[in-house]
């Protein structure tokens, strides 16, 4: 009985840990203002360009985010101006309500809807430092009560300081 709890026990916890989504995917421990995500809600890294987990990070953000499964759509709204509309599979998008296209197309995997990187950072604000040893997506959100944080251990950036960053 105690080896069938354990067996259960593992396979449990292994599930909610930050496995990759497919083969080629490169999980990411993910930091937004300073505050860490925990379990399945990790970046990922598919083929060069980085991915959020969708609702978890729009939550942490304060950017509002609907997700409609039939139809594949996913909608964040910054409060006080950018209505972003993506589609799963797909690099269509609609801006305040001018047709454009994604850089990638946003994806399906563990529970969430991963959003490119670079949606949250041309149109929601957000700022980011990829450290690529330990596998640490640090992101600043413009959005909420937070503009400043502690970074990298050794100086407080604000979201001003945006050439300090990496790019993806």
């Amino acid at each position: 009985m105690k080896l069938v709890t354990f067996l259960f026990m593992l396979l449990f916890f292994a599930g909610l840990s930050c496995a990759p989504a497919n083969a080629a995917d490169v999980n990411v421990k993910l930091i937004i203002d300073g505050k860490s995500f925990k379990g399945s809600e990790c970046a990922i890294m598919r083929n060069g360009m980085m991915f959020l987990p969708g609702k978890p990070a729009c939550e942490k953000m304060k950017i509002t985010f609907f997700y409609d499964d039939a139809k594949k759509r996913v909608k964040m709204m910054k409060k006080g101006g950018v209505s972003v509309i993506l589609f799963a599979g797909k690099k269509d998008m609609n801006v305040n309500g001018t047709k454009s296209f994604a850089p990638v197309a946003p994806f399906s995997a563990k529970g969430n809807v991963y959003v490119p990187l670079s949606v949250f950072e041309r149109y929601m604000g957000a700022a980011s430092q990829y450290d690529g040893k330990k596998k640490i997506l640090r992101v600043i959100n413009n959005t909420g009560k937070s503009s400043e944080i502690d970074i990298n251990g050794e100086k407080n950036m604000n979201i001003d300081d945006i050439d300090d960053l990496k790019d993806f």
